[in-house]
């Protein structure tokens, strides 16, 4: 139910965006969903080895163009990472494994720089930040046979912040720009109300459309 009013406000906050437009500047807006190659790092919950794991991001966008080389965009995104472990393989060829997740309202602030391009394809180079606000979290353990546990993570802290390093490639589809995404997040602090130091890191490949 959280991912739904999640997305629904983000829904509204581009719907509701005023139409600004001029020679120099213009705005666009839309919506982002990409998948995440999450995990965390440094010394990570209760000292176990930490692998990645697949989460997501969706929500909207507003793009700032103030010239034809530089664009400011900021985004409102839900977005899922964590990180997992395995302990090894059994005779049964199973596993038991650990689970990390904590789900986050992302507010990313970017700064574009828009490359000269007459072909089909706009390159773009950014950088930025971002700020995490924590909605959810959970624990999720997977024993030998298979069978599931899931309890609560309780030492996560409320709020998260990182340094946003990315490019895309923007197509004129229609009247709006087709995007597709590369970026990564480095978290910057840690997430964990504890002597442990767990960061967040994600990798993240997606698409959009700002019209």
């Amino acid at each position: 139910m959280r991912v739904f009013n999640v997305i629904a406000a983000s829904i509204l906050f581009c719907l509701l965006m005023p139409k600004v437009g001029s020679a120099e500047f213009h705005l666009k807006k839309g919506f982002l969903v990409s998948a995440n190659h999450t995990r965390l790092s440094g010394d990570t919950p209760e000292q176990e080895d930490i692998e990645a794991r697949t989460g997501f991001s969706a929500g909207m966008a507003v793009q700032f163009h103030f010239s034809r080389k530089i664009a400011l965009q900021s985004e409102i995104l839900y977005s899922r990472k964590g990180g997992k472990s395995s302990a090894g393989a059994t005779y049964l060829d199973s596993e038991e494994s650990t689970t990390w997740r904590v789900d986050y309202l992302e507010l990313p602030i970017l700064i574009k720089y828009k490359f000269p391009s007459n072909g089909i394809a706009q390159p773009n180079l950014y950088f930025g930040g971002a700020v995490d606000l924590t909605i959810d979290k959970e624990k999720r353990y997977k024993d030998a046979d298979g069978e599931f546990r899931t309890t609560g993570w309780d030492n996560v802290k409320k709020t998260d912040a990182g340094l946003i390093f990315g490019a895309d490639l923007n197509f004129d589809v229609g009247t709006g720009l087709l995007i597709f995404d590369f970026r990564y997040v480095w978290g910057m602090l840690n997430i964990l109300e504890s002597p442990e130091d767990a960061k967040n890191g994600v990798i993240s490949l997606g698409i959009g459309y700002l019209f």
